[in-house]
């Protein structure tokens, strides 16, 4: 029988955890805008955070003010990965 590696599981969790903190951060959330908007008690989210309970990417997902700042938040965290905001603007004519 194969044994789940739970050092990899906790990291993970624990990766999705600050990348939702770091994602709110952006957006200037606090913890309970946060939960509000992903419909969830203050106290799981907080245990999403701290990476003691997995946070499912699919609720995350469906909060659409939430989904770029998750982006850059998980491309941060990972190496060898350059983050660059680009502002773009259009002139009228």
């Amino acid at each position: 029988m194969a044994k789940a590696d739970l050092r990899k599981a906790e990291s993970g969790g624990l990766l999705i955890g600050r990348a939702l903190q770091r994602a709110a951060s952006l957006l200037g959330w606090s913890l309970k805008e946060l939960a509000g908007a992903v419909n969830r008690d203050p106290r799981q989210v907080a245990r999403w955070i701290g990476g003691t309970e997995r946070a499912p990417l699919d609720v995350l997902w469906d909060v659409a003010d939430l989904r770029q700042p998750l982006v850059i938040a998980l491309a941060e965290s990972c190496e060898d990965v350059d983050v660059v905001t680009e502002i773009r603007v259009r002139r009228r004519t």
